[in-house]
């Protein structure tokens, strides 16, 4: 079921997802729907996410991690039906030294179409997944994901806001009818400031790697077990916990790289070959300079 808004097609905000069994205290308190021939139906809530990148100031390859500094919200129509998901019960599973607290908004409140907003600001490290088998020349990905810690993919699922594209849709609309050149433009990500991802010095700080793309969509948290719960074995289902995730697609600067780490490597080699026209009383600095010139090409190379 879906709904146009602002010329924009949208996912409507409850849902039916098909459920192979359903239990009587269900079906009585409305959380399933008996659809007819022994097929059942449960209420979902679809939820709307987003998230601004205000920095990313540290690429650690070496631990595998990334510091992250961004904003990230969900709007969505409470189900008052008992046992309902709740869609602030989230956790990041690659969050390193905190843990995040869904009770700590920034901000939160109604709006007039019934539906719930809530805005959280977090700041921490994230494990991240490196691969450098292409290095100089790799790419890395920096994923910024969440999960709702209690509620399964047929109960809750988060979707990308596709806020922002009514907006593009509003704003293209008026172009359509502006009346005088000042008023006819286009609007886009990189004229309008507050349909962007991040902001432009988001990456000022990461001098070895250039940002290529971001990327918003919903992830599931796959189990492919039935966790003990009798009623599923035998059947084809798994365990999904719905999430949602921003991914940042990011470039290693192959000169600034490469200079850092020749740099010092070509001014030891150099050291290293003067070290040969030392005068024979100086045999023993031979050995020193060439044991040192070792030593520290090794440790800057690990």
């Amino acid at each position: 079921m879906g709904i146009y808004r602002g010329g924009v097609l949208q996912s409507a905000q409850m849902q039916l997802y098909e459920m192979a069994w359903a239990s009587e205290v269900d079906l009585l308190n409305d959380s399933a729907i008996d659809l007819g021939g022994g097929r059942f139906a449960r209420r979902q809530q679809v939820v709307s996410a987003g998230m601004f990148i205000n920095e990313v100031p540290q690429i650690d390859i070496a631990n595998g991690t990334f510091t992250a500094d961004f904003y990230f919200w969900i709007r969505f129509m409470p189900d008052k039906v008992p046992g309902a998901a709740d869609p602030e019960h989230i956790e990041f599973p690659g969050m390193l030294k905190t843990k995040f607290d869904p009770a700590s908004v920034v901000a939160k409140g109604n709006l007039d179409d019934g539906s719930v907003y809530r805005l959280w600001h977090v700041l921490s490290d994230f494990k991240g997944d490196f691969d450098l088998h292409r290095y100089p020349l790799d790419r890395q990905t920096l994923a910024l994901r969440f999960f709702n810690a209690r509620a399964a993919s047929e109960q809750i699922v988060y979707i990308p806001d596709r806020r922002q594209d009514e907006l593009k849709a509003h704003a293209m609309e008026q172009v359509k009818h502006a009346s005088t050149p000042d008023t006819l433009r286009l609007v886009d990500d990189r004229k309008d400031p507050t349909l962007r991802d991040f902001v432009p010095n988001t990456f000022r700080r990461l001098t070895q790697w250039t940002m290529v793309k971001t990327n918003k969509e919903r992830t599931n948290l796959v189990t492919p077990s039935s966790l003990g719960d009798p009623r599923l074995v035998g059947q084809n289902n798994v365990r999904e916990l719905s999430g949602f995730e921003m991914s940042i697609e990011v470039r290693r600067r192959l000169v600034s790289t490469m200079s850092k780490s020749m740099l010092p490597l070509g001014l030891l080699t150099l050291i290293l070959f003067a070290s040969l026209f030392f005068p024979d009383k100086f045999s023993a600095n031979k050995v020193g300079v060439a044991i040192t010139a070792a030593l520290s090409c090794a440790v800057l190379l690990t």
